[in-house]
C-alpha cells in the first residue's frame, strides 16, 4: 500500500473515515500530522471526542514512544 498523503487521512477523515486505523498502525508520521492538521479546524465537541477517543488514542497505544518526545 502507498503511504497516504496527509491531506487525503485529513479529507477522509472529514468525509469517510472518522478512524485513521491503518494510517495509525502503518504510517504514524502521517497520522500524527493528520491529527493537528485535524485540530486546527474548528470541530465540534463530538469531533473533538472522537478524534481524541479514536485515532490519537491509537496512535499512543501502538507508537506512543516514537511520538512523544
Amino acid at each position: 500500500m502507498a503511504e497516504p498523503s496527509v491531506s487525503r487521512v485529513v479529507r477522509d477523515w472529514f468525509e469517510t473515515d472518522p478512524t485513521m486505523y491503518d494510517v495509525c498502525f502503518e504510517s504514524p508520521d502521517i497520522a500524527w500530522a493528520a491529527i493537528l492538521a485535524i485540530l486546527s479546524h474548528n470541530l465540534t465537541e463530538d469531533q473533538t471526542s472522537l478524534l481524541a477517543a479514536g485515532p490519537l488514542e491509537t496512535l499512543l497505544a501502538t507508537h506512543g514512544a516514537d511520538v512523544i518526545e
